[in-house]
């Protein structure tokens, strides 16, 4: 009979809260759609592709300018008149601006890229987040579900053992308690589970109602195994897409501040002319020889000193300000991964106390309680208690499961890594 009833309980609290037929959505396919759907991440991806193009042309020079004259009344000079002329012009900024200027918008871009993938594995990250809550939730419904049903069928027991006993009626009110606190358990896990699901479902931008995998999800793992350690963790902190971004923005205003300086350089100007002569009436030795001119010229810049000088200071204080959020941000990561290490190892170790002694052993002491109420040497309110910590271990145990797998996801998020 013991054996019997444990097989029983195994069955009850393994036990779906619904069954459908409707095909799930799993974890993997929860992502991919998140990625697909999510307008935030389309537009980064475009705008850091868009700003790669624009650094390319930013690094050529300015179109020439070329142009052709006719003169209809030739000017007449020693060597002939002067029928038409040629000319082209290039207009040049001073040495190493241009290339200044596509490596300043290129680091821009690059630094916009390692937003789209922060904000990329941030998506990730709340996508495994709700994901695996919903499955906490779902699961707990249906350990909470399985125990009512057994509660049911002891209440049938105990009304059978003291319907014709003037024996003390305490064990029936018990159950009767725990039915209701069962019954409100699950209705606010019920409830609690609508704005979960909404959130996936806003998360990979569906409007109709879906199905998740979600329990599965729980036991089944999505991260690289053996997971990453904490030593090789801070090792590879620099990899992060947010320490990368900052790194990159400070390089960025460095480049600007050499690009500001750039300003009080002239700017260059080649020409080349070329003069088309007639032959003069009186022939001569040069008669009708063209003429050509090479011009270079510079620009003086003297004017607006003052606010060229401003623009330069200003790139000083932005390079500055990037310097000190580069320290900031790498020591928010760093004590934000040892925060979620701790959560981590925190969740395993209750995860394997759970699993390996706490629960086995709360299953023995059910068992033992059982028999010893089937002979009278328990009573039945010793059973009770004896099920209901159990029951706790069990939801415990998956709220660590639940806290381990989403401290994982944190943790490869912060590195980069959870797109892959």
């Amino acid at each position: 009979k013991t054996a019997a009833f444990v097989v029983v309980l195994t069955i009850l609290l393994s036990l779906s809260p619904t069954a459908s037929g409707e095909e799930k959505i799993s974890l993997k396919e929860a992502l991919n759609i998140a990625f697909e759907k999510n307008q935030d991440l389309l537009r980064l991806e475009k705008e850091y592709k868009a700003l790669e193009q624009k650094a390319v042309n930013l690094g050529t020079l300015p179109d020439p300018v070329i142009s052709a004259t006719y003169l209809p009344k030739s000017t007449e000079t020693r060597v002939g008149p002067q029928k038409y002329a040629l000319s082209f012009t290039q207009k040049m900024p001073w040495f190493g601006t241009l290339s200044l200027k596509e490596k300043k918008t290129y680091l821009e871009a690059k630094a916009l890229y390692y937003r789209y993938l922060t904000e990329k594995n941030n998506t990730a990250a709340l996508v495994v987040k709700n994901y695996l809550e919903l499955g906490f939730i779902e699961k707990a419904i249906a350990i909470y579900q399985a125990e009512k049903r057994l509660l049911k069928s002891w209440e049938k027991v105990v009304l059978n053992r003291y319907s014709t006993s003037t024996a003390s009626q305490a064990p029936l009110l018990r159950i009767q308690v725990e039915l209701t606190v069962l019954y409100d358990l699950i209705k606010t896990l019920q409830d609690k589970r609508k704005p979960v699901k909404a959130s996936l479902l806003a998360l990979l931008h569906l409007k109709e109602n879906k199905n998740f995998s979600a329990v599965e999800a729980l036991s089944t793992p999505f991260s690289p195994s053996p997971f990453i350690k904490k030593r090789e963790a801070f090792a590879k902190i620099e990899q992060s897409p947010i320490i990368e971004r900052a790194k990159i923005k400070l390089l960025a205003k460095d480049a600007g501040v050499k690009l500001a300086k750039k300003a009080l350089y002239p700017s260059l100007g080649l020409s080349f002319k070329y003069i088309g002569v007639g032959d003069r009436d009186e022939a001569g030795t040069e008669s009708g020889k063209d003429a050509a001119l090479a011009t270079l010229s510079f620009s003086i810049p003297i004017f607006y000193l003052k606010g060229k000088k401003a623009k330069i200071k200003s790139a000083k204080e932005e390079k500055s300000a990037a310097k000190n959020n580069l320290r900031w941000t790498e020591d928010k990561v760093r004590q934000r991964l040892e925060e979620l290490f701790f959560l981590l190892n925190d969740s395993k170790r209750k995860v394997t106390l759970y699993k390996d002694s706490l629960i086995p052993k709360a299953q023995e002491a059910l068992d033992t309680y059982y028999s010893s109420f089937q002979t009278g040497e328990a009573t039945f309110l010793d059973l009770l208690d004896s099920e209901r910590a159990l029951l706790r271990l069990k939801i415990k145990y998956w709220q660590a499961l639940k806290r381990k797998k989403t401290a994982k996801a944190n943790i490869l998020a912060l590195l980069g890594k959870l797109t892959n």
